[in-house]
């Protein structure tokens, strides 16, 4: 299964935001033995973020998406993505009343821009954000004749907002819908003393299942190993 992560804002381009969000992503996914193959940032431009799209979907069964869920004029994510897979933009009622709720919670009155956050691909179906005005979806889309399907999920930008939308809504949807049972994955050994290419020819003959390789990661003082 290959994974593929999408970071999505003009700013982490220009290098104004450190791009957290695609280690975290990496991380989580390999708690369901997904390993990620691809991360890349797109800008806030239809035209490059609709290319970065059809990639992904052609290239990678799961696709996660952050950024671009926002109320202004730069955040095109829910828009591209429809017009990108053939799909009109719906209004999700829902969604609607929640943002207006999150609002009146502060005592504030909802602009009329932030309505835009309600609408999404028709057949997305879509992941609360409890503790932002941004929700989240995720698409189902066709890879290409008998290619099968991918899986976009999009999330917002804002980390603690990404955080709790990936662990309580998206990975459990992966799981589900992806048939992945295997919520663990090997522990990594950390060595201490051994250079890289040392500890590489001391591992040499050890026994491996097929298709399974090692990895090295050092991180001074130590050594990283994982499969």
């Amino acid at each position: 299964m290959k994974a593929e992560i999408l970071t999505i804002g003009d700013e982490l381009l220009r290098g104004e935001i450190t791009d957290s969000n695609k280690s975290f992503l990496s991380q989580r996914l390999l708690t369901l033995d997904i390993e990620t193959r691809w991360h890349v940032t797109c800008a806030d431009d239809r035209d490059d973020m609709t290319e970065t799209f059809r990639r992904a979907a052609a290239r990678s069964e799961v696709v996660l998406v952050s950024g671009g869920l926002g109320p202004t004029r730069d955040d095109l994510t829910m828009e591209v993505l429809a017009a990108t897979f053939g799909r009109k933009l719906v209004l999700h009622q829902p969604a609607l009343d929640a943002l207006r709720a999150f609002f009146a919670r502060f005592g504030r009155e909802m602009a009329a821009i932030n309505e835009k956050q309600a609408w999404f691909p028709d057949g997305a179906e879509v992941l609360d954000n409890p503790i932002g005005t941004a929700p989240g979806a995720m698409l189902e889309v066709q890879r290409g004749e008998g290619k099968g399907s991918a899986f976009f999920f999009c999330m917002p930008g804002v980390p603690r907002e990404l955080y709790k939308m990936m662990d309580e809504q998206v990975l459990p949807r992966i799981a589900s819908r992806l048939r992945v049972t295997s919520w663990a994955r090997a522990t990594l050994l950390r060595t201490f003393g051994l250079g890289e290419s040392n500890l590489d020819e001391l591992l040499r003959d050890i026994g491996l299942p097929e298709g399974v390789e090692l990895g090295f990661r050092t991180q001074f003082p130590d050594n990283h190993v994982r499969p």
